[in-house]
């Protein structure tokens, strides 16, 4: 298994990847615990000091748990495992695509790191955040890794609610934070706003739609081809920087709902 840091912490192998005999991804929230996911799932302990690792949920608000890892045939979905992070309840990713999902809540609160590293995207108003944090020592000098941001607003909602997530990299040394979660060759975030295809809504022009890769349901693919719950998905994509040897780094993996908890999103991270 090439697990999610390959670039900054090596190669490691955790065990063949468990993989699914049909066309959905499988969610589960139980065999890991979030220190068991950062350790086992995302992090070659081998090579990289890891601690202080602390997470929030709709479980920390009386709500749902929105983080498990996922397992999923490469055949229909570009990672065969990793974790994944939602605003609503994990397991409802499960494809296929069934129509709206919306498993959180108002006491179910948002995040103020997401709502400044994302501007002019609503998020100042937003709610069921979930987030993993932790600090790491790189021993190599780039950190890079893949991701899939899916979103129910796609669509209908797709020039409204600007559901998104951040990957906030800081440099406990110069006190420096970046998003890496950049659309690649701009300054972009990404969100439902930044990445969106107009054919899916004649009434919302267009965004980095090469970066758009497949919507289920009248204008897009069967529902029943879809390999997760959510209405569209973004391509593969790579977060990356560069990182000083052995320097302290704090990194905080989050996404929220803007402006309502309804219709919910996730990011899968390989």
């Amino acid at each position: 298994m090439k697990n999610l840091f390959w670039a900054l912490f090596g190669f490691t192998t955790l065990g063949q990847a468990q993989q699914n005999s049909d066309l959905y991804v499988s969610i589960d929230q139980t065999s890991y615990s979030v220190n068991q996911l950062v350790q086992d799932v995302l992090v070659n302990n081998q090579c990289a000091t890891v601690n202080d690792i602390v997470s929030s949920t709709g479980a920390n608000f009386g709500s749902t748990n929105g983080i498990g890892y996922f397992s999923a045939n490469v055949e229909s979905f570009p990672f065969s495992e990793g974790v994944v992070l939602t605003t609503g309840n994990a397991i409802e990713s499960v494809g296929p695509e069934t129509g709206d999902i919306s498993s959180g809540d108002y006491n179910w609160p948002g995040d103020v790191d997401l709502a400044n590293a994302v501007p002019g995207h609503n998020l100042s108003s937003s709610f069921n955040a979930t987030s993993i944090q932790f600090d790491f020592v790189p021993l190599s000098n780039i950190i890079s890794f893949n991701f899939i941001f899916a979103s129910d607003e796609y669509g209908f909602y797709q020039c409204e609610f600007t559901d998104a997530f951040a990957f906030l990299l800081t440099d406990n040394i110069t006190g420096t934070t970046s998003n890496l979660a950049i659309v690649p060759g701009s300054s972009d975030p990404i969100s439902v706003l930044s990445v969106r295809e107009d054919t899916h809504n004649t009434n919302c022009p267009s965004s980095n739609e090469d970066f758009f890769a497949a919507y289920y349901g009248s204008t897009g693919l069967p529902e029943s081809q879809s390999p997760t719950n959510y209405r569209g998905h973004t391509v593969s994509m790579t977060a990356q920087s560069p990182v000083v040897i052995n320097r302290n780094y704090t990194i905080k993996l989050v996404i929220a709902d803007a402006l309502d908890p309804l219709l919910d999103a996730a990011v899968f991270l390989e």
